[in-house]
């Protein structure tokens, strides 16, 4: 099959393209940066469509959006510039969505993410409502809503998958395991707050890949307009987190802030992702600790 993946030399682009080529996929990147693919600026339409046009594929695989930074997970780095978000995330998808339109490419499958979950009751599922918190988590309900408009009026089959914190190799941008690896590696102890008994999930990219190889099955069969799907893994409290992270690394410590607020829990009910495309995680976080190259870990 055909296949354009949007964002396709990101990081978890990259782990996409691999796992479809080798399934047997002609593959074909867009992406802005990197190597490989075709270099295209999905804000702007007609190169968007241009793209689009040339490769005629029967699936789209979005992935392309600003996310993260070094420094920071892609909520954090919204805050300082919202309207970057709002204008790259928004734009890029209704241009995908808008292009399939009128060449009547009528399959998509579409990454969103758990931030426009914002503070939600848990366990976390698809019918979980929606209350975003920064301009990263609203660009996605933004993506959401586009597809689903397309899926419904114009007949483009959609699939929606909201994945918790990924996390693995060759990875830029930071999140609760890159920091806590990072203060081990450097000998630099673990800071906590409260108690450390904030529930978080991360999932490999391997298996969100692996999620996508099941869509594209699920498409070919698929008999509503589009359909949402939430990955997760087990579940880990923080300071469990931390303490696997120090055994593995060999040294740091573990510093807990008594003063300081717990953090909201996020972990999921992947009970429809399980029944409706076979999907589980392979890849616990015992192991993606030990899988992400350390020194991919310290932060300069």
């Amino acid at each position: 099959m055909k296949v354009i993946v949007t964002g396709g030399n990101g990081f978890l682009g990259r782990w996409v393209v691999k796992a479809l080529q080798k399934a047997g996929h002609q593959t074909t990147s867009l992406d802005v940066a990197g190597d490989g693919g075709i270099h295209v600026d999905l804000e702007i339409y007609s190169h968007t469509r241009s793209a689009l046009a040339q490769i005629m594929p029967g699936v789209i695989i979005h992935l392309a959006a600003l996310a993260g930074a070094t420094g920071k997970g892609g909520g954090a780095e919204s805050m300082k510039s919202p309207h970057a978000y709002f204008k790259v995330n928004t734009m890029a998808a209704l241009n995908v969505f808008e292009a399939c339109r009128e060449l009547n490419i009528k399959k998509v499958i579409c990454m969103s993410s758990f931030s426009p979950y914002g503070k939600a009751f848990c366990p976390i599922t698809e019918r979980t409502p929606l209350n975003p918190l920064n301009a990263y988590g609203g660009s996605k309900v933004n993506v959401e809503t586009i597809a689903k408009v397309y899926a419904r009026a114009y007949g483009i089959k959609t699939l929606i998958f909201r994945a918790p914190l990924i996390c693995g190799e060759g990875q830029k941008e930071m999140n609760a395991i890159r920091e806590f690896v990072s203060c081990a590696v450097k000998g630099e102890p673990i800071v906590i707050w409260g108690d450390g008994s904030t529930v978080r999930e991360f999932v490999h990219p391997s298996d969100v890949a692996r999620a996508y190889l099941l869509g594209l099955r699920y498409l070919e069969e698929m008999k509503e307009p589009y359909n949402t799907f939430v990955l997760g893994n087990t579940p880990v409290m923080m300071r469990d987190l931390a303490r696997e992270v120090v055994h593995t690394v060999g040294k740091g410590s573990v510093k807990f802030l008594a003063d300081k607020p717990k953090l909201f829990d996020q972990f999921t009910k992947r009970t429809k992702v399980e029944l409706k495309l076979g999907w589980v995680p392979k890849t616990g976080v015992k192991q993606i600790i030990e899988r992400v190259p350390r020194e991919m870990m310290v932060v300069t």
